[in-house]
């Protein structure tokens, strides 16, 4: 396989993320509440697969925390935000995305 394949692949993976959180941001908490706990996907480019996974977890006081993870070829990646009962919506430091890395 090409590096430009491999290349292709981890563009694909990573606008994914992108655009499932940009999706995601747009949503209330209540409609965010009702995601599954987690939930995974399978993507292809070229003859890469790459399982592109949802998580939501319930934090303190009705805060929300959603994460969207890919993983391929040696890959891990994850990005995340987390949303207040209130549906104010923050980006996640990355310290707190060690856990899905």
């Amino acid at each position: 396989m090409s590096r430009k394949e491999k290349e292709e692949a981890q563009k694909l993976g990573t606008s994914e993320i992108d655009r499932r959180l940009n999706a995601l941001r747009d949503k209330t908490n209540a409609e965010l509440a009702k995601l599954p706990k987690y939930e995974t996907d399978n993507l292809k480019s070229g003859k890469y697969e790459l399982k592109i996974t949802t998580y939501r977890d319930n934090l303190a006081e009705g805060s929300l925390q959603i994460v969207v993870q890919r993983l391929g070829m040696g890959w891990i990646h994850a990005d995340g935000l987390t949303i207040s009962k209130d549906n104010d919506a923050k980006s996640m430091e990355q310290e707190q995305l060690y856990s899905f890395m």
